[in-house]
């Protein structure tokens, strides 16, 4: 499987295989005005109306969009998404640790306020990728036949990254969706760490 190099519109490098396409907002600019799913390289059998919302969120250049072509499907579930996000603030890994702990406890409660139903929890806590913390849970709405990785990468008082990975439970997609979400991941912290051990 060929690999090239790409840049993301948050500016960390990223290894793409041939087989997933980037919806960023500097993709939806040499496309020109004429966005069709042809233009963009993604398959007639993405609904129009899911391709209408994405585009718009993607325009608004807080978010950018990955998926597999090889598993897309017409509700577009298999894709990951990265994307600023409001910053989780804390004073010390302690305190950090509280906050998993609180938010891990309510999970399923706030997702069954979401999508109308209790969740599967898969997984729920702090990790660290590159040395840098990260905070992740796993889950599955059945109604919805979707499994759900959720990353966020604390960026400091001001923002934060957050890395979704969506795929169906039939299996099509999911490792690959889930390895991407991986390397987006590894990708954003290396970043990161490398940019922050340079000289000033």
């Amino acid at each position: 499987m060929a690999i090239a190099e790409t840049t993301s519109h948050f500016k960390f490098p990223v290894e793409l295989p041939d087989n997933w396409v980037v919806i960023s907002p500097e993709h939806l600019a040499s496309a020109n005005t004429g966005q069709t799913l042809e233009s963009l390289g993604i398959s007639k059998q993405v609904d129009s109306q899911t391709f209408e919302t994405i585009l718009n969120k993607v325009k608004s250049g807080s978010v950018e969009f990955y998926f597999d072509k090889n598993y897309l499907g017409t509700s577009y579930q298999n894709n990951v998404s990265v994307q600023v996000d409001a910053p989780l603030k804390f004073s010390s890994i302690d305190e950090l640790k509280q906050i998993a702990t609180t938010e891990c406890g309510k999970l399923d409660t706030s997702l069954e306020n979401v999508f109308g139903e209790v969740p599967i929890i898969h997984a729920c806590g702090l990790s660290s990728s590159n040395g840098m913390v990260i905070f992740s849970h796993t889950y599955t709405i059945k109604s919805q036949n979707v499994v759900i990785a959720n990353t966020n990468i604390p960026m400091g008082d001001r923002f934060s990254f957050s890395v979704v990975a969506g795929a169906t439970l039939d299996g099509k997609g999911e490792k690959s969706t889930g390895d991407m979400h991986k390397v987006l991941i590894n990708s954003i912290t290396n970043h990161v760490v490398t940019n922050m051990k340079k000289p000033q």
